[in-house]
């Protein structure tokens, strides 16, 4: 039986992502940091929430749903274990 996988390289797969996502309307820094998380989530093997999640991203920005991609977060209360942080319903953000 022949083995029909096809690999793509990493910084192809990060491109690609930034790329849609700009196409969308995200800021490039938005992209960037949501490529990121994505391709990480799938090399350490969390398929569910990695590349797989893409067209659910896609989804929103094209209805306006629940995406935002021109804020920031704000941490509402911190503690020196824990803070509580709002969103903005933005996408992988993670640079406070």
């Amino acid at each position: 039986m022949a083995d029909d996988r096809v690999v793509i390289p990493l910084d192809d797969v990060h491109h690609f992502i930034v790329k849609v996502m700009r196409t969308l309307g995200a800021t490039e820094d938005h992209s960037a940091l949501l490529a990121e998380v994505l391709t990480t989530a799938d090399l350490r093997g969390h398929y569910s929430h990695g590349l797989n999640r893409l067209d659910m991203y896609v989804g929103e920005l094209r209805t306006g749903v629940t995406i935002k991609t021109d804020e920031k977060p704000v941490i509402l209360k911190e503690t020196c274990a824990t803070a509580l942080v709002d969103g903005k319903s933005l996408l992988g953000w993670n640079k406070l």
